[in-house]
């Protein structure tokens, strides 16, 4: 009788630098979805309200835009002066 192969689970993938670019994409891809999953069950207070990762993450990055646009803003103002 043949020896019977384990099935491999995501912990036990290895990227190394001879597998195709497309199989790199595909592990990548995998990963962002379950890991968007998790963050979008994951619920926390965030300044006295309860918000997922996902949400919290949003607010985050709409935030630091807005910081970089006043801060752009603010330098073309220096420059105009």
């Amino acid at each position: 009788m043949s020896e019977q192969k384990q099935i491999q689970g995501w912990s036990d993938v290895q990227i190394t630098p001879d597998m195709p670019v497309s199989v790199m994409v595909n592990f990548l891809n995998v990963l962002n979805q379950r890991l968007s999953a998790i963050e979008n069950e994951i619920v926390v207070d965030f300044e006295g309200s309860k918000k997922t990762l996902t949400e919290i993450y949003a607010i985050q990055s709409k935030r630091e835009a807005e910081a970089m646009a006043k801060a752009q803003a603010e330098q073309a103002e220096k420059k105009g002066e």
